[in-house]
């Protein structure tokens, strides 16, 4: 038994579950770790992956742009 990439498929299920339950009204889904490769973003259905380095004020930072720019446009 390996638990090789399980991290991957996790994550892919949990964006596609998702998107299936919500359609385009789904929330903010981002991913995070020194496991994770920010050029896989789409391929993992997420809107963003913070890889290996990155720091809290660089999540934060995201996240209020993000917020903000769906309060511009919510649809």
């Amino acid at each position: 038994v390996t638990q090789r990439d399980a991290h991957l498929r996790n994550t892919r299920e949990l964006s596609a579950a998702f998107r299936e339950a919500m359609g385009t009204g789904r929330p903010l889904l981002v991913a995070g770790g020194p496991r994770f490769d920010p050029a896989m973003t789409e391929q993992l259905g997420v809107d963003r992956i913070f890889g290996r380095g990155t720091t809290p004020g660089e999540v934060a930072s995201y996240l209020i742009y993000a917020a903000v720019q769906q309060r511009k446009d919510p649809g």
